[in-house]
């Protein structure tokens, strides 16, 4: 038997079911429509908005003391002088020191010939003959100023060779070991030599030579004194010919000042090394360890401390001037300045219009504002 079809319920079911489909159908495109018109709106919004205003880097003023103190190693350089003595008559080496890098000081035996001592006493004027009681003029005044160097003679340094003098004298060789050498002194016995004590640099003669005339016994490092300092490339702006520095023993730490001569190629270290040779200003370099030393050269303008600021705070207009950027709570203020030194990255100015303390702000850039 055929059941009966519910024709009115059916038939609106399916009505129902397509009106729902249209609508759904529709509403998609209408969603992705609203979808896109929002992401669209958002990257206009991004691209038509106002970036925040930039804001300025400050910086504080400061009040110290510019620049630096450059230290660079150094080497003491002392030209080879000769110690020569003349002997008129043939006479035997029988003994010569001290060794080659030792030192020779006043008042020491650098050798003995014939049985007879040859004292070595500081002075700039050769002896070229003897020296005896009842003589005066310069010599004696040289020998009367190099036995009390050695804590031989405490009397007047009048050019006379009195009796004081004769006592020091036999003093100088008694302290030798040779007491029984009395009276004078003679080129064979005395020799002067500028700048004691001096290293030895070379021995010339050696025992049981035969001397006779003006004979050369060894060579010291006596003569004036170069200091050398080796630098390269990034260094070259420090040194001008002409400028002052100071030598510094660091063993006693005493400084003395000194003077570049010249500046030369280094060709034994590279193409781009070069040499700065100075002089010592008081020529008085005795007894300066020359394995210990080291040259300052003071960059600083003063002692005197300045206003500081970084060297990006200091700006200068068309015609040259140059001025700072005070920053103040109602906006940046123009004060002109004289820039007094500027190294590593830092200024030292004068306030010419405007003023300008130590803690105040200066403008030294900008930055995006946030």
């Amino acid at each position: 038997m055929t059941t009966p079809t519910p024709k009115g319920f059916w038939r609106t079911t399916g009505l129902r079911r397509i009106a729902v489909g249209l609508v759904v159908l529709l509403a998609i495109p209408a969603a992705a429509y609203a979808v896109g018109r929002r992401a669209a709106t958002l990257e206009e919004s991004v691209l038509n908005a106002t970036p925040p205003p930039r804001r300025e880097i400050v910086a504080t003023v400061e009040e110290k003391v510019v620049g630096s103190l450059e230290v660079f190693r150094a080497s003491l350089i002392r030209p080879d002088v000769p110690l020569t003595v003349s002997f008129p008559d043939p006479v035997v080496l029988m003994s010569i020191s001290p060794p080659v890098g030792d030192m020779l000081t006043e008042g020491s035996v650098v050798a003995v010939v014939d049985d007879r001592p040859l004292v070595v006493l500081a002075g700039d004027l050769p002896l070229i003959h003897e020296l005896a009681p009842g003589d005066t003029g310069t010599m004696v005044v040289q020998l009367q100023r190099s036995l009390a160097r050695v804590d031989l003679y405490g009397g007047e340094i009048d050019g006379r060779y009195g009796p004081r003098t004769r006592r020091a004298v036999d003093a100088l060789f008694d302290a030798a070991g040779f007491p029984d050498i009395e009276g004078g002194v003679s080129p064979e016995s005395v020799v002067f030599v500028p700048g004691l004590p001096a290293p030895v640099a070379e021995v010339t003669r050696q025992v049981g030579d035969v001397l006779e005339g003006d004979v050369e016994l060894l060579r010291l490092s006596a003569g004036e004194p170069v200091i050398e300092v080796r630098f390269g490339g990034d260094d070259a702006s420090i040194f001008q010919v002409g400028m002052s520095a100071m030598l510094r023993d660091v063993r006693t730490d005493k400084r003395f000042p000194i003077t570049l001569d010249e500046i030369v190629d280094d060709t034994e270290t590279g193409p781009d090394r070069r040499i700065a040779r100075f002089h010592s200003v008081t020529g008085n370099l005795a007894g300066v360890d020359d394995t210990d030393i080291t040259v300052e050269v003071d960059l600083r303008p003063s002692d005197q401390p300045s206003l500081v600021v970084p060297s990006t705070g200091v700006y200068a207009d068309a015609s040259g001037t140059t001025y700072v950027l005070k920053a103040s709570p109602n906006g940046s203020e123009r004060v002109l300045v004289e820039v007094l030194f500027a190294a590593n990255g830092e200024a030292a100015v004068q306030p010419l219009e405007g003023s300008l303390a130590a803690g105040d702000g200066v403008v030294v850039g900008m930055a995006e504002g946030g």
